[in-house]
């Protein structure tokens, strides 16, 4: 009864938009709980492996985004949401099935968990990952059987140290990106995006967004709003 009283008045007395519809159907935009926007945007960086059944399935989905990107010869191919327990082999893949992706980009898969990883045989080389490279706390690299050759697998600490030097997103592409998920939020009638986990450099980034027109969508984050207009 409370909603009706106060809804009632602004209904009748709201001007009436648009014209007949006809046929068609017209539904208010979905409002988003939570979810975290620029992950989302930042996700679209990925190809996504949870589909994949096993290696080669992971190989050529890999090969075909990096193809559907565009991606240059030296740029990382990342992959993400493979999960071995759920592959025929049963096993993570190492860096000689990702080197059957590229010899000359680097590749990464991020496990499922996003608390493991494997790396192929450039992606070792540009980090500097060998046999005299030691285990650090709270972390581990795989090891071909019966060697210290890294085999490509990296968990925990080990792994979050690999990816923190992973090269930046550049402002122009992390805004195309924006744009990309906003039209992926809009198909399923999403208009307004919530960003879970917002520190003052991702605030300074939607701003510059918002001030730049390139926001179609509202961003909320918490008690702060970015407007579209």
């Amino acid at each position: 009864t409370g909603v009706q009283t106060c809804a009632l008045p602004i209904y009748e007395t709201a001007p009436l938009i648009g014209g007949n519809l006809g046929n068609s159907k017209m539904l208010p935009g979905f409002l988003d709980a939570h979810s975290h926007f620029v992950g989302a945007a930042n996700a679209m960086t990925q190809c996504d492996l949870s589909e994949c059944g096993n290696f080669s399935e992971i190989v050529d989905a890999m090969k075909m985004f990096a193809e559907k990107r565009n991606l240059s010869k030296d740029a990382w191919i990342v992959g993400c949401n493979y999960d071995q327990n759920f592959l025929e082999e049963k096993r993570h893949p190492d860096r000689y099935v990702l080197d059957e992706i590229s010899h000359t980009n680097p590749v990464l898969l991020i496990h499922a968990s996003s608390h493991m990883g494997v790396v192929n045989s450039k992606g070792l080389e540009i980090q500097q990952i060998d046999e005299k490279t030691e285990d650090c706390p709270g972390g581990k690299y795989g090891r071909i059987a019966g060697t210290r050759i890294p085999d490509g697998y990296m968990e925990e600490k080990a792994f979050l140290a690999f990816q923190s030097k992973l090269p930046m997103t550049s402002m122009e592409e992390l805004m195309q990106l924006i744009g990309e998920a906003q039209k992926m939020y809009a198909s399923y009638g999403v208009t307004t995006v919530q960003d879970g986990m917002v520190g003052k450099p991702l605030f300074e980034l939607l701003k510059y967004a918002s001030a730049n027109g390139l926001l179609k969508l509202d961003v909320d984050r918490k008690s702060t709003r970015l407007n579209s207009s």
